[in-house]
């Protein structure tokens, strides 16, 4: 290995000592035999400064009472996602969602982000690598984006709901407002309603849904999205009685009890560490 890595890494691990799970990302990232998992010091650096700002801030902390939620759409602007975001030096499924946004706008085309975006937009801080966008009419939407010849989106051939972003190889996926992710799901995609230049997140409450719903049909190849279903309530010290759809609402229960139950300690706030309690 040249002694520049080796010095890289001597350091890096000096930064990730602060916390176990930084210690675990470090251990997990020299064991391969290629370097860092994601492939460059500069990216390696990113990944010890960002959990050690996020998981230093872990704690016990009650659910916040649905009352006080905000259940409504939102837009971009969570503080957790853009620190992901800015010490990777990568904004590109920003500008993506915003180019969307916009033209979308320009053609009185009403639109919702869910997926990845939204899970880091409602406070996850995770990876992600497209974009997911709900609209009134998947076809009419994929013909105004690629309208504009000079414009960044073209299709995917062969896939009728794709496009691609050619300037960052990002993919978008257009999904049907009213429709379903796939055959046995039971909570269909919301109707977007406003029309709007700036990327209009899925609320909460429907996103979580639309998460279980997906992992409740595909257990094993969707089994990500009960993952973020679980870091949402943690992170967001979602309640119990959070109004998710009818089909997945015993399935949520089921998980926030089971979080109770192990002692789950939960990511948000200053408050003084407490248990989890209903």
């Amino acid at each position: 290995m040249p002694r520049a890595h080796t010095q890289f890494r001597s350091r890096e691990r000096k930064k990730c000592a602060s916390t176990k799970v930084g210690e675990s990302f470090y251990l997990l990232s020299v064991s391969t035999s290629r370097g860092p998992i994601f492939g460059s010091p500069s990216r390696f650096s990113f990944c010890c400064k960002t959990i050690a700002q996020l998981a230093g801030r872990t704690h016990f902390v009650n659910p916040v009472p649905a009352a006080l939620l905000n259940y409504g759409t939102v837009t971009f602007g969570d503080r957790d996602a853009w620190l992901l975001r800015e010490n990777s030096d990568d904004h590109r499924l920003v500008k993506v969602a915003r180019t969307v946004a916009e033209t979308l706008a320009h053609w009185d085309i009403p639109h919702l982000i869910v997926g990845g975006v939204a899970v880091q937009e409602h406070g996850y801080p995770r990876f992600t690598i497209d974009v997911d966008v709900v609209v009134p009419d998947v076809l009419a939407a994929a013909e105004f984006l690629t309208a504009d010849v000079a414009g960044p989106f073209r299709r995917v051939p062969g896939v009728a709901d794709r496009l691609v972003d050619t300037r960052f190889g990002v993919t978008i996926d257009l999904l049907p407002a009213g429709g379903v992710l796939r055959h046995g799901c039971e909570v269909p995609f919301p109707e977007p309603t406003e029309v709007s230049e700036e990327p209009r997140v899925v609320s909460l409450p429907d996103l979580v849904s639309l998460k279980l719903d997906s992992y409740r049909v595909s257990p094993l190849n969707r089994a990500k999205d009960f993952a973020d279903v679980i870091e949402l309530i943690k992170w967001k010290n979602l309640p119990r009685d959070l109004p998710v759809a009818a089909p997945v609402r015993q399935r949520y229960i089921d998980a926030w009890d089971g979080l109770r139950a192990e002692g789950a300690r939960l990511l948000s706030g200053p408050d003084k560490p407490r248990t989890l309690d209903s």
